[in-house]
């Protein structure tokens, strides 16, 4: 009754180790890893919603359309030209030149010159929107695809990471237990150890 108590000198747990250590600073690391991927996925995925505006047909659109329409214009008026006097030339050889004839003459050619040329040029206007907007349409639908590449690659390198430090923190809890057990078996010993005077007794 007179034996004092003698407390146990030794840890009764076992505490985090380096491997859980290394474990947890991954998972840390790693946590955090697909963010950078996901907000600028998210700034691909905005482009590639937004409707197409003027602004982004006219950055695709050919800079030599307007050329190539001038020139044909420019045919036009030559060949309108030569037609018109033509006509002049005509109404000269037949005797009718300055009469009412020759006015109305010249205006229907004008309005016929008019009803050919007119849809060349717009064809020419039209081809080139076409082309502008296609572009425009792939250079959308290619950042939606980039969000989802970045996106994903995000997500998978994370999930990777984490996988990763989810193995490291697997083997340190496989070593905490070991030691857990050992630092046990020394408890149990140094309870052994207390009773056994009483059990000799």
């Amino acid at each position: 009754a007179n034996t004092p108590y003698q407390a146990y000198g030794g840890d009764l747990t076992a505490g985090i180790n380096p491997q859980q250590q290394a474990g947890i600073g991954a998972i840390n690391q790693n946590a955090g890893f697909a963010s950078p991927y996901i907000s600028e996925a998210a700034g691909y995925a905005r482009q590639a919603g937004a409707p197409i505006s003027a602004a982004d047909i006219a950055r695709y659109q050919d800079p030599f359309t307007q050329q190539v329409v001038d020139a044909t214009q420019a045919q036009f008026n030559n060949q309108n030209q030569q037609q018109q006097s033509s006509l002049l030339g005509n109404a000269a050889a037949k005797g009718a030149l300055g009469g009412d004839r020759v006015g109305v003459a010249q205006a229907n050619l004008a309005g016929q010159q008019n009803l050919a040329q007119s849809p060349v040029i717009a064809g020419l206007y039209s081809q080139g929107f076409n082309q502008a907007l296609t572009a425009a349409q792939r250079q959308q639908q290619a950042a939606g695809q980039t969000a989802s590449s970045l996106g994903g690659l995000g997500v998978a390198g994370q999930q990777a990471g984490l996988a990763g430090a989810g193995a490291m923190l697997g083997a340190g809890s496989l070593e905490q237990q070991t030691e857990q057990q050992r630092l046990n078996s020394l408890y149990q010993q140094f309870q052994q150890q207390q009773a056994f005077p009483y059990q000799q007794s």
